[in-house]
């Protein structure tokens, strides 16, 4: 008789979570069938590549549109708490969806060290209850009865577990709760500190030793996918900065009894004697700061501008937070006109060739290839392999040999001899592309592995036709004659605000993807802009469509503040051309003094960062990029 298993996957503990499943697949994957629900994309993304048996993965959106309940609570918790509360959601989705008999819900941070077969012969009853391993809780149980719905309502409500009255199977041999784990050392993951006297030699042997062998080769195979994974065990400190997994493999194999010492906080300086630092290859990265010529008045005027400049702009945020849902009904762009695509009139699109499911979009002026080249090997080493690569050089140096010598038919080819700007090029390309869904890439930026994987998934399973990920910005500084890393963070990361979009961009355009059927009904690239019509464009289709995040570092950006970056014509350009977007747009916020007195900010800080940067002094006030 098959039974059925619930567990709840996030990436911050994906890699407890694949141990586990490997555990089920070992001993029982003939007996039990496996529900997955994934909070997130890139987990749902790389357990499919795994390739369970009698396993289905369920992604949290899905659950999300037929439960109208989660709603108000994804908007009143934190991500944590909110996750902890759909799990009576997830499992009345679940009996019901699947028609169950029964639903165990497995906490993702267990591991059976044996068969399977007692646990499930012991989780056995008419009646909901809680499963526990040494007094703690690893899992519940919910037949499919009138008194599992009732609890699981009473838990929807919030109800505390411990007074619902639910029976309690106790577990000891087959299966173990990881979820106190903690590192004593840079290099070995181990039980809670508190409880290490408790633990026997055997027990660090032939249990968690086999078990931090086991994340160690979990953490191998997702890797095989996605190169860049640094999370996975629930634990900011169990990655370090260079993506090294902390657990050394099988280390309790390599040292005798009497050399484990049972006090854990002994155990550090041992594991450095066997395992110095230097036998461990992490490589230091460098960390510049930007030499400056602040004098010391204009930094503490510089200080004082943007604090008020933050306190001014919090104020009249709230204010709008406060104010009515902002309508993004179509109906709004009535009395604007937009610039069409160009069509494609050229006979070299070969327009029986098949499809791909993605364009990705890369303007350039071709004369930095050294630059180029990164960009374009991350676009060639995605994860998702159905896609074009249109690259449009824009009045600049003709690079078809260059781009021959990756040689990928994926990538296609066109040049400009005039320089017509971004816009131009990007509208050019878009006109050229076959794919159902567009994507974009700065010929110096970069993608990870799984970008294009997760946005396309995402938009395909749901009803979104525009998705954005998140990205870090790599600040560079020029030292001996090349480029250093000096910092990299992420500056946005929020959900999308129909409001906050009238006042400036938060979306960079290499963490976009939309349908072409988007820029075919409304036009794409405005090129009486040669900054700013990313922001333009993404303006131009919150008024008709809705654009979803996803939560989700998959690329990075470079931003220089030399000439490389911006010019200073283009810093000129960027406030002429902010001015423009807003006085285009005036018909969406002559009604809404809140906006137009952020706006009035917005343009005052960017003059006053050209003022500083006519003396080479640079405020945080102005961080946005231009299009080269």
């Amino acid at each position: 008789m098959k039974r059925d298993i619930c567990i709840i996957i996030h990436k911050d503990s994906l890699i407890k979570a694949f141990a586990l499943l490997n555990s089920i697949q070992r001993f029982g994957e003939d007996t039990i069938r496996i529900k997955a629900v994934c909070l997130d994309e890139l987990s749902r993304l790389l357990l499919n590549k795994m390739k369970y048996s009698n396993l289905e993965s369920i992604a949290l959106h899905k659950i999300e549109a037929q439960v109208p309940e989660l709603n108000p609570l994804r908007n009143n918790l934190t991500l944590a708490e909110y996750y902890s509360h759909c799990v009576p959601f997830v499992a009345e989705y679940v009996l019901a969806q699947f028609n169950l008999d029964d639903i165990i819900m497995l906490n993702s941070d267990c591991y059976f060290s044996a068969s399977p077969s007692a646990f499930m012969n012991a989780v056995n009853s008419d009646s909901p209850a809680i499963i526990t391993q040494n007094n703690a809780q690893i899992a519940l149980y919910f037949p499919h009865s009138a008194e599992s719905l009732d609890a699981i309502k009473k838990m929807q409500i919030g109800i505390d577990i411990d007074k619902l009255s639910l029976n309690s199977i106790a577990i000891h041999t087959e299966v173990r709760s990881y979820r106190d784990l903690q590192f004593i050392s840079p290099y070995l993951i181990m039980p809670n500190i508190e409880d290490a006297n408790s633990i026997s030699i055997e027990e660090l042997k032939h249990n968690y030793a086999p078990y931090i062998d086991e994340l160690y080769k979990c953490l191998g195979s997702v890797r095989s996918y996605l190169p860049d994974f640094t999370e996975g065990l629930n634990n900011d400190l169990a990655m370090n900065a260079n993506s090294n997994f902390i657990a050394h493999k099988a280390v309790f194999g390599e040292l005798d009894d009497k050399e484990i010492p049972l006090a854990m906080s002994e155990l550090n300086p041992i594991l450095r004697y066997y395992y110095p630092s230097t036998d461990i290859n992490v490589s230091e990265s460098i960390s510049i700061e930007p030499e400056t010529n602040y004098s010391e008045t204009n930094t503490n005027a510089l200080t004082k501008l943007e604090e008020e400049l933050q306190a001014i702009t919090q104020s009249l945020r709230d204010e709008i937070s406060n104010s009515d849902e902002v309508d993004i009904s179509s109906s709004q762009f009535s009395e604007t006109n937009y610039i069409k695509p160009i069509l494609a009139s050229s006979n070299d699109d070969n327009s029986e060739s098949p499809h791909p499911a993605v364009s990705v979009i890369m303007p350039t002026q071709g004369t930095r290839p050294e630059m180029m080249k990164p960009a374009i090997d991350s676009v060639l080493n995605q994860m998702f392999e159905d896609f074009e690569l249109i690259v449009v050089s824009d009045g600049g140096v003709d690079i078809s040999d260059y781009l021959n010598t990756f040689g990928d038919d994926r990538i296609k080819y066109y040049y400009n001899s005039e320089h017509r700007g971004c816009a131009f090029a990007r509208n050019y390309a878009m006109s050229k592309a076959k794919g159902k869904y567009i994507a974009y890439l700065d010929d110096d930026d970069k993608y990870y592995s799984e970008h294009l994987e997760i946005l396309h998934n995402y938009l395909e399973s749901t009803e979104f036709k525009i998705a954005y990920t998140d990205s870090y910005r790599v600040e560079q500084v020029w030292h001996e004659n090349q480029y250093l890393i000096a910092r990299k963070n992420v500056i946005y990361s929020e959900e999308f605000d129909y409001e906050k979009i009238l006042i400036g961009n938060f979306v960079p355009i290499l963490n976009i993807m939309h349908e072409k059927s988007c820029t075919d009904k409304l036009g794409a690239f405005d090129e009486n802009l040669m900054t700013h019509s990313d922001w333009e464009l993404w303006l131009r289709l919150s008024r008709e469509y809705k654009l979803s995040h996803i939560k989700l570092i998959t690329a990075e950006y470079t931003w220089r503040q030399d000439s490389s970056s911006i010019s200073t014509t283009n810093r000129r350009d960027f406030i002429e051309s902010k001015k423009y977007v807003y006085e285009k747009y005036k018909h969406l916020t002559e009604k809404k003094p809140n906006i137009l007195k952020l706006q009035s900010i917005d343009i005052a800080s960017c003059f006053q960062a050209m003022a500083f940067y006519q003396q080479d002094l640079f405020p945080s006030v102005f961080l946005h990029c231009t299009e080269y």
